[in-house]
């Protein structure tokens, strides 16, 4: 599938269980930067954005080290200075394909926590032994920055954490 359509299929998956939940969901069109939904609480008149991130199995060894890329940056900026939170202005929802005969998994995470785990993603590459650089070099090299699925385990189908916020 191209990535096109499968990050499409994603927010329509997403949109489509919002819905079913009572929600109103509004995807946007593909050139809004940081914002694929829009929902909004009927019964409230509450709205919030949502960037949706989806992958699908890809014969990875181990799903649990799949990473979803959320922003380009240093491992300096990410972990020592403010970059996050000037780049994260949404809640975002995190969508697995498992395979093609397996309904989708769903990561929900609240912005403020994501912040959270991006760094704990950065720190655990920095101490694992998958490179060759000294930690010192690794926090100057720019890079995709992200979150593996195994940082995401304890949000899979936590949807109040974001609907919550609309109440």
């Amino acid at each position: 599938m191209e990535k096109q359509l499968l990050g499409m299929s994603g927010v329509y998956f997403v949109a489509a269980e919002l819905s079913r939940r009572g929600y109103i969901a509004l995807a946007t069109t593909r050139n809004i930067k940081g914002v694929d939904l829009i929902v909004q609480n009927p019964r409230t008149g509450k709205s919030l954005g949502i960037e949706v991130k989806t992958r699908k199995y890809g014969g990875e060894k181990n799903e649990l080290e799949i990473l979803y890329q959320i922003t380009k940056a240093s491992g300096h900026e990410i972990l020592y200075e403010k970059l996050l939170e000037k780049r994260l202005k949404s809640h975002y929802i995190f969508v697995y394909f498992p395979s093609e005969d397996k309904p989708p998994r769903y990561f929900v995470v609240p912005k403020d926590e994501l912040i959270e785990l991006v760094k704990k993603n950065i720190k655990d590459y920095l101490e694992s032994k998958k490179h060759r650089k000294t930690r010192e070099e690794l926090l100057k090299t720019e890079g995709i920055q992200g979150v593996r699925i195994k940082f995401l385990k304890e949000y899979e189908d936590k949807w109040e954490k974001i609907l919550n916020l609309l109440e």
